[in-house]
């Protein structure tokens, strides 16, 4: 009984390393909030890792971090092509980002100041 636990626990684990399974952002309990007032915004080239391939363009959105965060004043966001038509500088904002380590915006919304 204790292998058969064990080995589906360490099978479960690799189907998520490998992608075979997900866990969606919103259920997710490691997602990291942070809001604040962007303080800069900009559009990034991401070269294509194949070669010959197309590159890709992301959002990067700086803000200075009024609550949440990981305790830096500033924090940087990465997100979707469209954000940067969407949002400015000076604007207050609350984001959320698909993990604590990572910072790719699962969710940003404009805060009434």
């Amino acid at each position: 009984m204790f292998y058969t636990i064990r080995i589906l626990t360490c099978l479960a684990v690799l189907f998520l390393h490998l992608g075979c399974a997900t866990v969606t952002p919103e259920k997710s309990p490691m997602n990291f909030h942070a809001s604040g007032t962007i303080t800069g915004i900009k559009l990034q080239e991401i070269p294509s890792k194949a070669k010959g391939g197309a590159s890709r363009f992301e959002t990067w959105i700086e803000i200075r971090v009024d609550e949440g965060g990981d305790g830096s004043p500033l924090e940087e966001f990465a997100g979707d092509r469209d954000l940067i038509d969407q949002f400015m500088v000076g604007e207050k904002v609350a984001i959320e980002a698909t993990s604590s380590s990572g910072r790719h915006i699962a969710s940003i919304r404009q805060v009434p100041e």
